[in-house]
C-alpha cells in the first residue's frame, strides 16, 4: 500500500474489489510472539484505514502459514483468516 498509494485508493473505492490484510512486513508469523503477530495485523489495519477510511475484513497469512494461534489473534483483530 505504501508503494502503490494511488492504486490502493482506487481499488478501495471499487465495490467489486476487497482489500485484505496480508501483514505489515510479510514475516513467518509462526515464529513471532502473540504481541508481534497482533502488531503486524494492527499496523496494516491502521495504514489501510488512514489511506482509505476502511479496514480489511479478511486476512491471508504470508506464505499460507497459519495455525489456531494465528487464526485466534487475527480473529481478535476482527479478521477472518482465508487461504
Amino acid at each position: 500500500m505504501r508503494d502503490h498509494t494511488d492504486e490502493t485508493r482506487d481499488l478501495s473505492g471499487n465495490p467489486l474489489f476487497e482489500l485484505g490484510n496480508h501483514s505489515f512486513s510479510h514475516p513467518h508469523l509462526g515464529r513471532l510472539t502473540n504481541q508481534k503477530i497482533s502488531e503486524e495485523l494492527k499496523n496494516t489495519q491502521d495504514l489501510l484505514f488512514r489511506m482509505t477510511g476502511r479496514t480489511a475484513r479478511f486476512f491471508r497469512p504470508p506464505y499460507g502459514e497459519s495455525d489456531p494461534r494465528i487464526e485466534r489473534i487475527a480473529g481478535e483483530t476482527g479478521l477472518v483468516t482465508v487461504l
